[in-house]
């Protein structure tokens, strides 16, 4: 009898003891019943000493899924540090880093043995009554009609007695796709086909060999396919064929040109250390338009020259379809795309392509850091000071980070990219923690735009285009080039609001204002998805009018189609992309030519590149500058800077008009000039002063409930500790408790601690001895955020 640590998917930051006969590779899913529920845990060490306590009865692994592990023992390490690190149960990291398509159903069936000498037992005979004489019985038939919560307990046992015979089955909750193949036969004597089916004849003739039926779809009926199989012609066979989709491969043509001496210098770097297998990390800070790509794919080629293989980590899914043109370029079938638009079938038969070695380079968002690459040369983060690389929900990992705790593990070189780096990494590459290696030029044929500011300050009319933006759109499309509109705010309106009493319509979930949305007719919330339809009249006073808050992309779009009713005109938001295309469809549209003007929020603001882009308007440059949140000046700079780079991509020359009601506020000014040390360098002295990252370490813990009074109640029990570690600790500062800035979110209040240390060690410590000491009720949810993108 072996005895083993298993990680379970439960919300316990523990480990589980229990037991087998067989010897079990650390890494392999078994099947355990966990309290009274049945669960799929990962075996993760075995167990030097039992646990203590002796009257704890240690279970018995109920089946094995896996003799190989499905994760090398790199990601494996990775796994434990991802646990520790963000506070996350090693279970539910482990999990997470898999494709949901591997997720197993159990089902099981029960056959009575015997039901002698379990008469004395009620429990027993109430169980073995509801098995049908020598059939086996449905496990949840019986659990459905047992009376009693001993029910696991109970069948534990009687098969132990061996009273019972259980039979398991694994389900796949993704099985293996089936599909019909078309199989040529020798052709029979004596029969006739008319013209048509002649014709289909010589079409199957001409696959040479067996091929799937959906192929001929178009061209042969199916009544002509069944009667070439009923005279003997063909056979219609099903087979298990790999999952993945068949879909037309976005490329592009490679222009190949000299590099320039920075990129030259960049790619050595790179390279050499991707040679030595030196983990240390280099950020690439790269102006717009500069060539990080170039690097990117040499770097890669090298790794692959090695033998070995790369991860590129992109921001977002917009960037997915231009990246999988580039690479694929040069890569061919060696590049698998992964991010949250694929189906589960899809992922998890990339994944399966990935760890068989039968591609080698993985591209896609955040959780393809994940990827299970062996033989890692490689790791590329672009775009690495996005938020989007920060997991919301538990593991609430940052795969930035990740990406280079992965590399260190993997004896890869790690690459972070960005014209506009995070302030983490600009002070990683200033102290010494990073390489920096830069590129400040453009290639020749490449002009840096020319960058204006529109003060709408004390304008004459309210509307949301200035004039000078107005004509500058027009003179772009009678060049017949195209246009990049820049809208942080979806939606038609921010709020919707009686003009009559005041009041404003909010979500009855979050304590947030609802966004209006003309063409659904909807009042929404952005936070918890929640809506309704916009009320005729006020809630509380009965009047009629209404008045809407700052406009969104919709309103944006509407005024467009009517100021250029001639222009053809794109939106993308959350709003418009619901479609599982619709990147690629918008990717192809853009560069075919076919939208004239392309309206967008965030995820059209960086990596895009559009020879044809000659103007780029920034709508409203103070969406976020006024958030209460201490990265909002730094989001701004980044996000101005970035938009401000799709335009001037070719050979004509660009122009970035921003629209603003604050063009003194520094991150403005700054971004105007594309001078990013002078806005780290300001920016980084009002973190020293309020000890905010990077200077510190922080975290964020939030308490949730949906009582407010009983939440405040049990906040208040908090003070004698948080003083008590403020008093003590004398490198960190504890913040709190406070209400959150959105105190009510999903339909909960919430409240937060802000810990500030100097070291990950301290935060840690502090966390821990919190948790430990804390007497809080089980009904308030807790969170724990480790390096928090917002503490919103």
């Amino acid at each position: 009898m072996i005895y083993y640590q298993v990680a379970l998917p439960v919300n316990l930051n523990r480990l589980f003891t229990y037991t087998s006969d067989a010897e079990l590779q650390r890494g392999c899913r078994i099947i355990v019943l966990f309290g009274q529920k049945i669960y799929t845990g990962v075996v993760w060490e075995k167990c030097d000493t039992l646990p203590s306590e002796q009257d704890i009865k240690i279970r018995s692994v109920i089946e094995v899924i896996d003799t190989v592990p499905l994760m090398d023992e790199p990601l494996l390490n990775l796994a434990q540090w991802i646990a520790n690190y963000y506070k996350a149960p090693l279970g539910t990291t482990f999990f997470s880093m898999l494709p949901t398509g591997l997720n197993i159903r159990l089902v099981m069936r029960v056959r009575k043995r015997t039901s002698s000498g379990c008469e004395s037992n009620q429990s027993f005979q109430r169980l073995l009554n509801l098995i049908l004489e020598k059939d086996f019985t449905d496990i949840e038939v019986l659990r459905d009609n047992y009376a009693g919560s001993d029910f696991w307990t109970v069948l534990e046992e009687l098969e132990e007695l061996q009273h019972i015979e259980i039979e398991r089955l694994f389900q796949e909750q993704i099985p293996k796709k089936t599909v019909n193949f078309v199989i040529p036969s020798v052709a029979p004597e004596n029969t006739r086909l008319t013209k048509r089916q002649q014709e289909s004849l010589e079409i199957i003739k001409s696959f040479r060999g067996s091929f799937p039926l959906a192929e001929i779809a178009k061209e042969v009926s199916y009544s002509i396919i069944k009667v070439l199989r009923n005279k003997g012609y063909i056979k219609i066979e099903p087979r298990q064929v790999d999952d993945e989709e068949t879909h037309q491969r976005l490329s592009e043509k490679r222009e190949e040109f000299q590099l320039t001496n920075e990129q030259c210098v960049a790619v050595e770097a790179v390279n050499a250390a991707i040679d030595a297998g030196t983990t240390k990390p280099f950020l690439l800070f790269g102006i717009t338009g500069s060539g990080k790509t170039e690097v990117y794919i040499r770097t890669i080629e090298h790794a692959l020259s090695l033998g070995k293989t790369a991860i590129l980590l992109v921001p977002e899914i917009a960037l997915t379809p231009q990246m999988e043109a580039r690479f694929f370029s040069v890569f061919g079938e060696a590049v698998v795309i992964l991010h949250s638009r694929l189906t589960n079938r899809q992922r998890l038969s990339r994944w399966r392509k990935l760890r068989k070695g039968e591609a080698s380079i993985a591209i896609g968002a955040r959780s393809a850091i994940f990827a299970p690459l062996r033989s890692l040369g490689l790791i590329i983060v672009d775009e690495e000071h996005e938020n989007s690389y920060k997991q919301e929900k538990k593991p609430r990992y940052h795969a930035r980070d990740t990406a280079a705790v992965r590399a260190a593990m993997s004896g890869a070189a790690v690459l972070f990219g960005s014209a506009t780096p995070s302030l983490e990494s600009w002070n990683n590459a200033n102290n010494g923690k990073y390489y920096l290696l830069t590129l400040i030029e453009r290639p020749a044929a490449v002009m840096t735009p020319q960058v204006s500011v529109i003060d709408m300050r004390n304008k004459d009319t309210d509307t949301i285009l200035s004039e000078a933006l107005t004509c500058a759109i027009k003179e772009t499309l009678e060049r017949q080039e195209q246009v990049i509109l820049f809208l942080n705010r979806r939606g038609y309106s921010s709020f919707a609001q009686c003009i009559s009493c005041g009041k404003l319509i909010k979500c009855k979930h979050c304590d947030i204002s609802l966004n209006y949305h003309e063409y659904s007719g909807e009042l929404i919330c952005h936070y918890c998805g929640w809506s309704m339809k916009k009320p005729r009249k006020c809630p509380d006073c009965g009047s009629y009018r209404f008045m809407f808050g700052a406009p969104g992309t919709q309103q944006l779009e509407k005024i467009l189609r009517e100021m250029f009713p001639q222009a053809r005109i794109l939106r993308m938001d959350a709003d418009s992309t619901g479609k599982k295309d619709s990147y690629t469809t918008m990717f192809e549209r853009m560069r075919r030519k076919e939208v004239d003007i392309l309206l967008g929020t965030q995820m059209i603001a960086k990596g895009l590149d559009f020879p044809d882009v000659t103007l780029v308007g920034i709508v409203s440059a103070d969406v976020a500058i006024n958030i209460p949140d201490f990265r909002a000046a730094e989001r701004t700079f980044q996000l101005l800077t970035q938009v401000a780079g799709r335009s001037g991509r070719g050979s004509k020359p660009g122009k970035v008009m921003i629209q603003t009601y604050n063009p003194g506020h520094y991150a403005i000014k700054w971004a105007v000039k594309v001078d990013y040390r002078s806005f780290a360098e300001y920016e980084m002295k009002n973190r020293h002063e309020l000890f905010y990252s990077p200077v510190s370490r922080m975290a964020r813990l939030e308490f949730a409930h949906k009582g407010q009074q009983y939440l405040k109640e049990a906040m208040m029990t908090l003070l004698p500790l948080i003083e008590f570690l403020n008093q003590k600790t004398k490198t960190a500062k504890i913040l709190g408790p406070t209400p959150a800035p959105f105190q009510k979110l999903h339909g909960k209040f919430r409240w937060h601690l802000i810990i500030k240390a100097e070291s990950s060690a301290t935060l840690a410590n502090i966390i821990d001895y919190i948790n430990e000491n804390s007497s809080l009720p089980s009904a308030i949810t807790r969170i724990i955020d480790v390096d928090p993108a917002s503490l919103l």
